[in-house]
């Protein structure tokens, strides 16, 4: 595929997928709620207990929830958004699977870079 039509391709899967991702992100507080019910461990309610999601289980929420990826894409972009979440990046030495289990995945300089920029300055 050139350059030119790789763009295009991009382009019209982003298009296709804006209303699933903007409905995620308007729907994100009732859809992490069910989040809590099925994956209490990785969703927890307390801020002081939430752990780093390790990346990729996008396609396994997806698959679990009946969403589209496009939705759990957004849900999990507001989840991954809030101070708690950036602070548990901080905090962790590893990556969290659904269950509340640490990975192989250590958390790297990059991730925790991001999310120091993304907490309020103190």
């Amino acid at each position: 595929m050139s350059e030119p039509s790789k763009q295009r391709w991009y382009q019209k899967r982003r298009a296709r997928d804006l209303p699933e991702r903007e409905r995620g992100k308007r729907e994100a507080d009732k859809a992490i709620e069910k989040l809590h019910t099925l994956w209490p461990a990785a969703f927890p309610k307390d801020p002081q207990s939430v752990k780093p999601l390790v990346p990729g289980i996008i396609p396994q929420v997806a698959a679990s929830t009946g969403w589209s990826k496009p939705y759990a894409t957004a849900v999990l972009m507001v989840w991954r958004s809030r101070d708690a979440y950036s602070e548990a990046v901080l905090r962790c030495p590893r990556y969290y699977d659904l269950n509340g289990e640490p990975t192989e995945n250590p958390i790297d300089d990059a991730a925790r870079e991001r999310a120091r920029q993304k907490l309020p300055q103190q």
